[in-house]
């Protein structure tokens, strides 16, 4: 039997993470014991995770962000974000984007109709 799951996205984590590293880094500093009790839980070093984390693309890096890592950062400091990233990245399509991209300019519309009208009656 197959159970049906509802995800509640946090919208806009794709506009404001460039990468899953970069949202695992929010989910450690932003953790409430820190960087180095979570670093103590995967059984680093605060500077070899901190290197992980900012660790680029390349295939050759010598400490890269593993999906095991990834796993611990979610258990560990129960942050979903990143897993929400995956989920906002891969499965949402252009229509669903689009939409929601659509009813945040009509939130942000009428201030944004507000900020010129003070802009103009300043002239």
């Amino acid at each position: 039997m197959a159970v049906q799951m509802e995800i509640d996205l946090e919208p806009g984590l794709t506009d404001r993470f460039g990468s899953l590293s970069q949202v695992c880094a929010a989910a450690v500093y932003d953790s409430r014991r820190g960087q180095k009790w979570v670093a103590a839980e995967m059984d680093m070093t605060p500077s070899e995770l901190s290197k992980r984390l900012n660790s680029g693309k390349a295939a050759d890096d010598p400490r890269p962000l593993h999906a095991d890592h990834v796993e611990r950062i979610v258990e560990i400091t129960g942050d979903l974000r990143p897993v929400l990233y995956l989920v906002e990245r891969f499965f949402t399509d252009r229509d669903t984007r689009q939409r929601e991209a659509v009813a945040r300019i009509e939130k942000m519309l009428p201030e944004l109709m507000q900020l010129v009208k003070s802009a103009n009656a300043k002239r």
